[in-house]
């Protein structure tokens, strides 16, 4: 910690930390902005899916043939959009009941 022998340099520490809270503010507000993003239910959906398909995938990949894996990508596809049509159906049932 430093130690200040004058007003003037009370003032810049002052000046400092204020500008240093305000910069730790403003990436709480990003950090909580992105964590609402991940919790909305259309993502949560798309995410759990994504990772369950792409789980699968890579476990395939290994020892099937060209027609299996891409059968399981085109379904994997599938699956995303229905989980992105899913996330936003629960979405819209979750502002309904806001309201």
């Amino acid at each position: 910690m430093r130690t200040i022998n004058s007003v003037r340099q009370l003032k810049d520490e002052k000046k400092r930390m204020r500008r240093h809270r305000e910069l730790l503010e403003d990436r709480m507000k990003e950090n909580w902005k992105g964590l609402k993003e991940q919790l909305k239910p259309r993502n949560l959906v798309s995410d759990a899916i994504g990772t369950t398909m792409k789980n699968k995938l890579e476990g395939d990949r290994e020892n099937d043939s060209l027609l299996k894996t891409t059968l399981l990508y085109g379904i994997s596809l599938l699956a995303d959009k229905f989980a992105g049509k899913a996330g936003e159906k629960l979405g819209k049932f979750f502002k309904k009941g806001e309201k």
